[in-house]
C-alpha cells in the first residue's frame, strides 16, 4: 500500500505548489515503479519454477513412453504368433488339437507393468491459474503434450479390457491340467482368435500413442516453442519406431 503523507505546512507560492506536486507525483511513479518490477521478479520466479515442473512431468514421460511403445510392440508380436499357432492346427472332428500351444501371457513382456503418463504439474497450473504465467506459444506447447497423455490414459483403459476378456477366455479354457484341454472346439477356438485379434489392434494403437508421447516430450525437452516444432518431432519419433518394428 502506498501512503501518501500532507505537507508540513502549506505552500506560499505556486511555485512551491508545483514542487510539492512534482515530488509527490515522482514518488508515487517510483514506488509503483518498484512494486511493479517486484511483481514481475515474481512471476518470473514462479514462471520459471513451473517450466522446470512441467520438465521434470515431460523427461519422466519421454523414458516411460519409450519403454512403454517397446512393450506393447513385444505383446503385438506375441498376440500375433498365439493367433498363428491357433490358426495352424488341425481341425478334426470339429475339434482343434492345442499341441503345445503356449499360454501367451507367460511372455515376459507381459509380466512388465505399463507407466502413465504424469500430468501433474500442467493439471495443477491449470487449477491454480498459473499457466497463464507461461507465453502463448509454449502453453500451446505443454497442452498438446498433456493431449498426447490424455490420449493414451484414455485408450489405455480399451486396451486393458481387451487383455482382461482375454484372459479370463484362456482360463476359462486352458485353465485345467494339459491332459484335459489337449482339444478344444471350433468355437472355443473362433472366441480366443477374435480375442487375439482385438488385443493385437488395441496393442498397434498403444505403441502410437506412447511414440506420440515420447515424440511430443522429447520436443519439450528440447526447446521445442511452437506447435510445428512439436508435431515435427512427434512424426519424427513415430517414422523412427515403424522403421524398426515392422508390425506383421
Amino acid at each position: 500500500m502506498l501512503d501518501i503523507h500532507p505537507p508540513h505546512h502549506a505552500a506560499a507560492t505556486w511555485r512551491d505548489f508545483l514542487i510539492h506536486i512534482t515530488t509527490i507525483v515522482l514518488g508515487l511513479l517510483i514506488a509503483i515503479g518498484l512494486e511493479q518490477s517486484v511483481e514481475a521478479l515474481h512471476h518470473r520466479h514462479q514462471r520459471h519454477a513451473l517450466e522446470e515442473q512441467l520438465r521434470a512431468d515431460a523427461e519422466r514421460n519421454e523414458k516411460f513412453s519409450t519403454e512403454d511403445a517397446e512393450l506393447f510392440y513385444k505383446r503385438e508380436v506375441t498376440a500375433a504368433n498365439a493367433l498363428l499357432a491357433l490358426n495352424g492346427r488341425l481341425v478334426k472332428n470339429g475339434r482343434i488339437d492345442t499341441g503345445d500351444l503356449a499360454d501367451i501371457f507367460d511372455d515376459p513382456s507381459f509380466q512388465t507393468g505399463i507407466t502413465s503418463p504424469s500430468q501433474t504439474a500442467w493439471t495443477v497450473a491449470n487449477s491454480n491459474g498459473s499457466v497463464a504465467l507461461l507465453p502463448e506459444q509454449e502453453a500451446q506447447v505443454y497442452a498438446r503434450l498433456a493431449d498426447e497423455g490424455s490420449r493414451m490414459i484414455q485408450w489405455s483403459a480399451d486396451y486393458n479390457h481387451s487383455e482382461q476378456a482375454l484372459r479370463a477366455a484362456e482360463n476359462r479354457t486352458f485353465g485345467r491340467p494339459a491332459e484335459e484341454v489337449r482339444y478344444i472346439s471350433a468355437e472355443q477356438r473362433d472366441k480366443m482368435d477374435d480375442l487375439l485379434s482385438d488385443l493385437r489392434i488395441q496393442c498397434v494403437v498403444m505403441v502410437v500413442l506412447s511414440n506420440h508421447e515420447a515424440g511430443a516430450a522429447h520436443a519439450v525437452l528440447h526447446g521445442a516453442t511452437s506447435l510445428d516444432r512439436l508435431l515435427q518431432d512427434l512424426h519424427d519419433e513415430t517414422e523412427r519406431f515403424r522403421s524398426t518394428h515392422p508390425f506383421k
